[in-house]
C-alpha cells in the first residue's frame, strides 16, 4: 500500500510538474503573442505617418508644379504681350520715317557746278 501511495504521489508531483510546463508555455505564448500584436500596431501606425507624409510631399510638389506652370504662362504672355507692343512701336518708326521722307523737301537743294 505505501508503494501504492509513493506511486499515486509520484505520479501527481509529474502531473503537477507538466501542468506547470504547460502554462508556462502557454505563458509565454501568450506574451509573445501580445508582443506580435504591439508591434504590428506600431507597425501599422509607423506606415501611416510614412502615407501620410508621402501623400504631404506628393500634395506639395503638384503645387509648386502648378505654381511653376502658371508663372511660366504668365511670362509667356507678358512676352507675347511685350513683343506684340515692340512690333508696333517699332511700325510706327517706320510710319514716321516714311511720312518724313514722303513729305521732305524736293528740288530746294543746291547744286554745284
Amino acid at each position: 500500500m505505501k508503494a501504492l501511495k509513493e506511486k499515486d504521489e509520484e505520479a501527481r508531483r509529474e502531473l503537477q510538474e507538466e501542468t506547470q510546463r504547460l502554462q508556462e508555455k502557454m505563458d509565454k505564448a501568450r506574451m509573445d503573442s501580445e508582443s506580435m500584436a504591439s508591434k504590428y500596431e506600431e507597425e501599422k501606425t509607423r506606415m501611416k505617418e510614412e502615407m501620410r507624409q508621402m501623400q504631404e510631399q506628393v500634395r506639395q510638389a503638384e503645387a509648386a508644379y502648378k505654381q511653376q506652370m502658371d508663372d511660366l504662362h504668365r511670362q509667356l504672355q507678358e512676352r507675347a504681350a511685350a513683343s506684340a507692343a515692340e512690333k508696333e512701336a517699332m511700325q510706327q518708326q517706320i510710319d514716321q520715317l516714311k511720312h518724313q521722307w514722303d513729305n521732305r523737301p524736293q528740288g530746294g537743294g543746291c547744286l554745284i557746278m
